[in-house]
């Protein structure tokens, strides 16, 4: 009972700086200064406008739509996201529909999910190591924002990852079915939570909380999709087919790769606008798109294999695993994506935990140079962006590795990590 007030008190305080950060990296002056200096070196750099484009030219007009046209999404009008997100994005609009205050509206929404998120992170330290773990957690949290900036409130990733994140602590914590369930809504507003859902099944599997964690998936996810297709008909099939021809987008492993051979060769490499991203267009890398999903799949596989040989008390070290499989192996890497493994790399213990949350928050900080300053020379090629990219990403696999690398046992692990 002591600690519960510390605990409040340290979430309010970690929400308060992460705020700053927020505000500090959404400012125009901040936009100005460090886009002179990107411009300097790359001869190019994104607006302020650019990197909020997906809250003015997606959150607003759907949210319009819906609200104020009374049309029905994916039947009347094509998105891009799955059923569960378009909440995020008329709440707002109740809030403040004029287009100047409505990405303030949004903003508070992401900040609102990131004190959830904070507060899932201080109680699951204080759980599994004691409270006097949590400051430290909370601090490297806060180095890792730094990152990420604005992309907190000029994307929707935090609503998903707070779910992501609640659900997989709830089915570790011996609430299996309740978990599931939370899963599968987080799968409905992005697919990532689903995959979550895969290293507590195998590691749990037969037993009772395996099969019910499988239910609760499967009745939040099943119960969703029906929604959605009877909302969206066709449309749904539409959706789908949206990410299934996208092609490698400039922060994916494969374009750094890409973009050092071109580079070094003389190869022709170019990039279009297309998907609400910046894409490789030129065919000899284009078309080998196509091997990004098997590769995918074997990433996955290859961190459900290893988390079935895993003790319940590891559960956060192959939640982040699985994401980062996801993240590294896909043919899309949005920077926002890294928020998605950080809560489960602030609970990890013992070294394996240290030494990655290490790597992550250089992945964080080198992330915050390659977007979007390094963006415009990305496109040109130029050398030092290729080289950001490539060394942040390279950062990612090293992370995945020591995270699927041998397992160090915990010295006396707190009683509330032994609960499966």
């Amino acid at each position: 009972m002591q600690a519960m007030p510390k605990l409040v008190r340290w979430t309010v305080a970690t929400l308060v700086i992460h705020t700053a950060v927020v505000a500090a990296t959404s400012s125009a002056l901040f936009f100005s200064l460090s886009g002179r200096a990107a411009f300097r070196v790359f001869g190019g750099n994104l607006r302020r406008g650019d990197v909020f484009d997906d809250v003015s030219r997606h959150y607003l007009p759907y949210a319009e739509k819906m609200v104020r046209g009374r049309e029905v999404p994916y039947r009347d009008f094509v998105v891009e996201y799955p059923i569960l997100a378009l909440p995020a994005f008329a709440v707002p609009y109740l809030v403040a529909p004029d287009p100047g205050r409505f990405p303030v509206a949004f903003a508070v929404e992401m900040m609102l999910c990131d004190a959830v998120l904070i507060a899932l992170i201080a109680a699951t330290v204080a759980g599994r190591e004691g409270p006097d773990r949590v400051v430290s957690r909370l601090a490297w949290t806060s180095l890792c924002v730094l990152g990420f900036g604005s992309l907190m409130v000029a994307r929707y990733d935090l609503y998903p990852a707070a779910l992501n994140f609640g659900g997989a602590m709830l089915w570790s914590a011996g609430r299996p079915f309740a978990g599931g369930a939370i899963l599968g809504l987080g799968a409905l507003v992005k697919i990532f939570p689903a995959l979550v859902a895969g290293p507590a099944f195998v590691r749990s599997f037969p037993t009772r909380s395996a099969v019910l964690g499988a239910l609760g998936v499967a009745s939040t996810t099943v119960l969703g999709l029906a929604l959605w297709a009877s909302l969206a008909g066709r449309g749904l099939i539409d959706s789908f087919a949206y990410h299934a021809e996208r092609g490698f987008e400039m922060g994916s492993v494969y374009s750094g790769v890409f973009g050092a051979i071109a580079r070094l060769s003389g190869l022709e490499l170019k990039f279009e606008y297309l998907h609400s991203s910046m894409e490789i267009t030129t065919p000899w890398a284009a078309g080998l798109v196509r091997f990004a999903m098997p590769i995918q799949a074997a990433a996955l596989l290859l961190v459900l294999w290893r988390a079935r040989r895993s003790g319940p008390e590891e559960w956060p070290r192959y939640g982040a695993a699985v994401l980062l499989a996801f993240i590294v192996t896909g043919k899309v890497l949005s920077p926002q994506y890294l928020i998605w493994p950080m809560p489960f790399l602030a609970v990890m213990e013992g070294q394996i935990g240290r030494r990655a949350r290490a790597i992550f928050l250089a992945c964080c900080l080198t992330t915050a140079l390659v977007f979007p300053w390094a963006q415009y020379g990305m496109t040109r090629l130029h050398p030092l962006a290729l080289v950001l990219l490539n060394a942040r990403n390279g950062l990612l696999v090293l992370l995945l590795i020591v995270l699927l690398g041998p397992a160090r046992p915990i010295r006396n692990p707190h009683p509330a990590s032994a609960s499966s």
